[in-house]
């Protein structure tokens, strides 16, 4: 599959419209065999339930289990862009090139699922952003 794919769910699995599309995804998972090998690490945390007031327990729940588990395996992209002048001999012209140098690679991916796409997602995109850059 190329490398690493995390799936992080914040679904409510009790109530309503959210717990049938964490069942459905659960179930469809499973049924493709999606939970049951190394190609999809799944995750679920119901960030209602388990975030009433504040949102530390999502920041623990990644910071102690999902990132160091597959940080390191997921990696990251970084590129440096330099653009170098070059005169010419008889010094009349100047031309700029890009030179890139890659120095990381990203070899999977986080995928989060939620709902509304607004506080639980942001909440658990900035504490992998965050990560990434420590």
């Amino acid at each position: 599959m190329g490398g690493p794919i995390v799936v992080l769910n914040l679904i409510g699995r009790n109530k309503g419209l959210e717990k049938t599309l964490y069942q459905r995804q659960e179930m469809i998972m499973s049924n493709i065999n999606l939970l049951r090998g190394e190609e999809v690490e799944y995750y679920h945390f119901d960030f209602h339930h388990e975030c009433s007031g504040n949102s530390d327990p999502m920041m623990e729940f990644l910071k102690n289990l999902v990132l160091p588990a597959h940080m390191q395996s997921i990696g990251m992209f970084v590129s440096r862009n330099d653009i170098i002048s070059e005169v010419s001999e008889d010094g009349r012209l100047e031309t700029k090139k890009l030179v890139q140098d890659v120095t990381g690679l990203q070899n999977g991916v986080f995928r989060t699922n939620c709902v509304d796409c607004l506080d639980r997602t942001n909440v658990a995109q900035q504490m992998i952003c965050l990560e990434s850059l420590i």
